[in-house]
């Protein structure tokens, strides 16, 4: 009884090392395509939304000038860190 209390345990351990390191794999994953990109000059504009499309549109010209080959549709979301007139 105490062996089999035992396999289940192990087994146990082993299903959540496979869950965390499969969840490992996908966060890697889902970072993989991420860019930084640093001081870069920020929109005057007043309006949030207005100022996302400014660095949508700075971005996707950036990458386009390398020559990266991406679509608009490619683009998943553009984050801009620290605070607004920081730079």
């Amino acid at each position: 009884m105490c062996s089999i209390a035992a396999d289940v345990e192990n087994m146990n351990k082993a299903v959540q090392s496979a869950r965390a390191l499969a969840a490992e794999e996908l966060d890697k994953e889902n970072r993989r395509s991420n860019i930084i990109i640093h001081r870069v000059s920020e929109s005057s504009a007043d309006n949030a939304e207005e100022r996302t499309v400014h660095d949508k549109r700075f971005c996707m010209q950036l990458l386009n000038d390398l020559n990266v080959g991406l679509m608009d549709e490619e683009v998943k979301k553009i984050v801009r860190l620290g605070r607004f007139g920081e730079y």
